[in-house]
């Protein structure tokens, strides 16, 4: 039955007191083992984290919970009665719903549409469909979710689609609800808004589990964290036995810590050897824009007469909140979205426009936030994707007069591969089949590792884990040192802080803030991301409710 919000029967149906308890589960897929004899407990009326490398399995645990995946061994229970879900559906039955990390609605239908998905009937329609309509506002209203009922799905925000997800869940019954990844793209200002929903669910009964890899997250939400390492169960904690630390040691399986650019000589060294920011001179610079206008899908400016340099041997980092021109400005730079005006100049070379080849033969690297649709191709291999600029390349190494040299291939592979940490069976198993952090290894693999001159760098640890965002740092700041100039756009204010030589603050498609890292005001930053700065144009309305990432 749905939830009657109406009812104190419906009110108290969350949180029944339904426990999941996973005991010896193993799953494997062709050979490979993704989850060996791991034990898993979610308690009503908590929040319960899972934790782990890219790879450690955790997705895949969830999704046997889930009812996607039928487990090889091991046993599930409810309440200590034994289950056997083949299906989603079998979950749901069960009280048990995923959201997974990239949801997806049936995107020509409105919102309430896909709430009520299911639950028409032939028998007089009309009248039903009234009371469904009532139905799916009273959901709404109950778990005070901010989305417009009639908008259609496709044209909502990704923070409203996990909205509408978690809400068509929570109106199947669900009690226990997985969650992966759900901040991977989310700004914090959404992320927040996200978390005060589960903490809500969390005090009606409902077993939450989160599937992350951000530590803070952990710390702010769980009542509990559970780590995997390699398909194993390493330790499920306690609130009161864990920090950051003893987290991150766990995944990791050694003491970690958080990596901090160092400010010693050699940054002291690289800061004297600049030009002032009042006096900006473009010597030295590699990537320069003046007066870049890009349009969006809407046609309406996305980039709107932005300028910029990016300077050898520096990062140049880009926050804001998100939707101010960070996803057009990386396009545009790509070589995938059109330049309407103004001039971009890369290494001394003046372009009246950018295509990706054009970039390759420049030296740069791009990897573009959407590794999907942008970075990879899934269908085709590990191999075929690494070397995708190289074997299009008349002048590459791989090959002469028109033949390729599979030996030089094979050997650049598993260099790339082993540099990287790219973990998978065999180099010619399809980038589709890897998790989402090892194909975000591969788009590293492929446009880092060539030195580039120039690398365009938007979220580049998106949906990494610990030591995975290390490595990224360690490799960006490496790349820095050797004289490559780094465009860096992150909602990570931490990310940015820690790489950055400068900061800019993108706001509404122009560059509304803009500081040496070292003498940043923190407080004119934090303003101008929300359109108050001295940069912003004046008379524009400010994004008041973002004003939490400040």
């Amino acid at each position: 039955m749905p939830i009657d919000a109406e009812t104190e029967e419906g009110r108290a149906s969350i949180g029944a007191g339904v426990a999941v308890a996973m005991s010896g589960i193993r799953k494997s897929f062709d050979g490979v083992v993704a989850v060996e004899d791991v034990d898993f407990e979610a308690r009503p009326g908590e929040i319960h984290a899972l934790l782990g490398e890219n790879g450690a399995g955790k997705t895949t645990l969830m999704s046997v919970l889930a009812g996607m995946l039928k487990p090889d061994a091991g046993e599930i229970r409810l309440d200590g009665d034994p289950v056997t879900l083949g299906s989603p559906r079998d979950a749901l039955r069960h009280g048990i719903g995923m959201v997974p990390q990239h949801p997806a609605l049936v995107p020509n239908l409105s919102v309430a549409d896909n709430l009520i998905l299911g639950r028409e009937s032939s028998w007089r329609p009309r009248l039903r469909r009234a009371a469904l309509d009532r139905w799916a506002s009273e959901l709404r209203a109950r778990y005070g979710a901010e989305v417009d009922l009639r908008a259609p799905a496709g044209a909502l925000a990704i923070d409203e689609v996990q909205q509408v997800e978690i809400l068509r869940l929570l109106g199947k019954d669900v009690r226990s609800l997985i969650l992966d990844e759900p901040t991977a793209v989310l700004a914090q200002a959404h992320a927040a808004r996200l978390f005060a929903a589960l903490k809500r669910l969390r005090d009606e009964g409902c077993a939450i589990v989160i599937v992350t890899h951000k530590l803070k997250e952990v710390m702010e939400l769980a009542d509990r964290a559970t780590v995997l390492r390699r398909g194993r169960l390493v330790r499920s904690f306690e609130r009161s036995e864990f920090d950051e630390d003893a987290l991150a040691g766990a995944v990791v399986g050694s003491e970690l810590k958080a990596f901090v650019r160092s400010e010693g000589r050699a940054g002291e060294a690289r800061a004297a050897a600049r030009p002032g920011l009042d006096g900006r001179s473009t010597a030295n610079a590699v990537l320069v824009a003046d007066g870049l206008v890009v349009r969006g899908a809407s046609g309406a400016r996305a980039v709107d007469g932005l300028s910029l340099e990016v300077r050898a041997g520096e990062i140049l980092g880009i926050a804001g909140v998100e939707g101010n021109g960070q996803a057009e400005l990386v396009e545009a730079l790509a070589g995938v979205r059109e330049i309407d005006a103004g001039a971009l100049e890369i290494d001394g070379c003046e372009l009246g426009s950018v295509d990706p080849r054009q970039l390759d033969r420049l030296g740069v690297g791009v990897v573009s936030g959407d590794r999907l649709r942008w970075d990879v191709v899934p269908e085709l291999s590990i191999s075929e994707n690494l070397l995708l600029s190289e074997l299009v390349d008349p002048r590459s190494c791989f090959g002469s007069w028109g033949f390729l040299s599979w030996r030089r291939i094979r050997d650049e592979v598993a260099k790339r591969m082993s540099e990287f940490d790219v973990r998978a069976a065999e180099a010619e198993q399809a980038v589709g089949k890897l998790s989402g952090g090892n194909q975000q290894r591969v788009v590293l693999a492929r446009e880092l590792s060539r030195r580039p001159r120039l690398v365009i760098a938007a979220y580049p640890t998106r949906g990494l884990d610990v030591a995975a965002v290390r490595f990224v740092h360690q490799t960006l700041s490496e790349l820095r040192d050797q004289g490559t100039a780094v465009l860096l756009v992150s909602a990570d204010r931490d990310e940015l802080f820690a790489l950055s030589d400068r900061v800019g603050v993108l706001y509404r498609g122009r560059m509304a803030y803009e500081s040496a890292t070292a003498t940043v005001d923190q407080r004119e930053l934090g303003r101008a991301m929300v359109g108050l700065g001295a940069g912003c144009s004046h008379g524009e309305r400010p994004q008041v409710e973002e004003a939490t990432t400040a």
